[in-house]
C-alpha cells in the first residue's frame, strides 16, 4: 500500500509546473533539549517540532515591529506528570517575542514522565530570517497528471492526493463566493503542501480548520491553523494564504473559517482487475 501510493505521488509531483520562488520568512530552529526527570530528549524534541508554527507565528508577529530582529530565547519548562505544563519561563533580546513564546508553551502538551512527580526541560530556541526556504509554486495541467498516463480510473478513483475546501463561513462584509473563487484557484499550492509531506511521513490525511482575517486591502492573515495534526503542512498553508492577493473589487473585510480536507489516492481492490503490486 505504502509504495503504491508513493509510486503515485511521485507520477503526479513529476508532471506538475513546479516554480520555487526565493523569499525572506522566519523561522526558528529547536537546539537540542536539556532533561531532568523521566523523560527522553528524542520524545520531547519531537513533540516540541509538532508545536512549531505556533512559536514561528510569535516571531511573525515580533518581525512586524522589528523586521530584522533575530534571536536567541531561552526556554524552561516544568512538565506534570500528566504531560501538561506547570511552569514555563522564556527570555531573550526581544521582551514581547519571549513572552508570546511562554504563553504560547504553557498551552502545550508533552510527553509525561515515566517516573517522578515532574520533569524540568531547557532549551535555546533560535529564530532567525531563513532565505532558504524556497516556496513552492504550483500548476496543475485541467486533466491529473497520473490520469494523462494511466487512465481516470487506473487506481479504481481519486489517482492523487486531493485537497478539498469544505465547510465556509465569514463575517462582516467579507464576499463568501469570492473568496472561496481565489482560494480554489490556489487549491495546486495547497495540493503539493500535503503531497510533499506524503514523502517524508506514513500515510496520513485528515481535515484542518483554518481561521483568516481579511483587511481592506485585501491582506490575508491566517490566525489559525488546527485539525491535521501535522505541522509542516499546517505551516506551509499558512504560507500560501498569506501570499494570495485578494484584490477583486466587492471582495469586503471580515474574518473566515474554512475547512479543509486532505486526502490520499484511493487504490482498486484486485476485483477490479488491477494488479496491488502495480
Amino acid at each position: 500500500m505504502r509504495a503504491l501510493v508513493l509510486v503515485l505521488l511521485g507520477c503526479a509531483v513529476a508532471h506538475a509546473d513546479v516554480k520555487m520562488e526565493k523569499h525572506q520568512h522566519g523561522a526558528v530552529e529547536i537546539k537540542a533539549p536539556q532533561i531532568k526527570g523521566a523523560l527522553v530528549a528524542k520524545t520531547v524534541r519531537a513533540a516540541m517540532e509538532k508545536r512549531k508554527l505556533s512559536l514561528v507565528r510569535c516571531y511573525k508577529t515580533a518581525l512586524e515591529s522589528h523586521p530584522e530582529l533575530t534571536d536567541t530565547v531561552s526556554l524552561d519548562v516544568e512538565i506534570k506528570p500528566s504531560g501538561s505544563v506547570d511552569v514555563a519561563t522564556a527570555s531573550g533580546t526581544d521582551d514581547a517575542l519571549a513572552a508570546c513564546v511562554q504563553t504560547a508553551v504553557t498551552q502545550w502538551v508533552f510527553p509525561s514522565p515515566t517516573s517522578g512527580p515532574s520533569a524540568h526541560v531547557q532549551v535555546d530556541l533560535s529564530f532567525f530570517l531563513g532565505d532558504g526556504g524556497e516556496r513552492p509554486v504550483v500548476s496543475y495541467a485541467n486533466e491529473r497528471p497520473f490520469e494523462r498516463q494511466h487512465g481516470s480510473d487506473a487506481v479504481g478513483g481519486t489517482a492523487v492526493p486531493t485537497t478539498t475546501i469544505g465547510s465556509f463561513s465569514v463575517t462582516g462584509t467579507l464576499s463568501k463566493d469570492l473568496l472561496r473563487r481565489y482560494l480554489r484557484r490556489n487549491v495546486a499550492r495547497l495540493e503539493f503542501c500535503y503531497e510533499r509531506e506524503l514523502f517524508a511521513a506514513d500515510p496520513f490525511e485528515g481535515s484542518s480548520i483554518v481561521k483568516l482575517s481579511i483587511d481592506a486591502r485585501g491582506v490575508a492573515t491566517p490566525t489559525s491553523i488546527a485539525g491535521l495534526g501535522n505541522v509542516l503542512v499546517e505551516d506551509c498553508v499558512h504560507h500560501v494564504i498569506e501570499n494570495i492577493e485578494l484584490t477583486a473589487t466587492g471582495m469586503g473585510e471580515g474574518t473566515a473559517t474554512v475547512k479543509l480536507t486532505f486526502a490520499m489516492p484511493r487504490v482498486a481492490s484486485p476485483r477490479h482487475g488491477h494488479a496491488a503490486g502495480r
